[in-house]
């Protein structure tokens, strides 16, 4: 134990915090990749698309109609979530001044 105190004793300052440095640098990088490896690489689900099938030898006619169909529908969808909105708005405004009047 002396010998290790006057061997440190005769570092200089300096490469006793880079050689400290680079150790733990070291394991680090040799940790995470034995948690890597352990536990894998955690990839994030896929986002599926679904596409819709055609018929062969659709008419331009067919297909305004169907992006007619699709932009009715979508429209009907964001009215009904605004509507949504606010309900859950004016809730919200009617518990706080209930609150408010307590």
């Amino acid at each position: 134990m002396a010998s290790l105190r006057a061997r440190l004793a005769g570092i200089e300052r300096h490469k006793l915090f880079f050689g400290i440095g680079s150790l733990l640098v070291t394991t680090i990088v040799v940790v995470g990749f034995m948690v890597e490896n352990r536990w894998g690489y955690m990839k994030p689900d896929p986002k599926l698309i679904y596409m819709s099938n055609w018929k062969e030898g659709r008419t331009r006619e067919e297909v305004k109609a169907a992006q007619a169909e699709d932009v009715a529908e979508r429209t009907r969808a964001y009215w009904a979530q605004q509507a949504e909105f606010a309900k859950m708005e004016a809730e919200a405004k009617a518990a706080e001044k209930a609150k408010a009047g307590k």
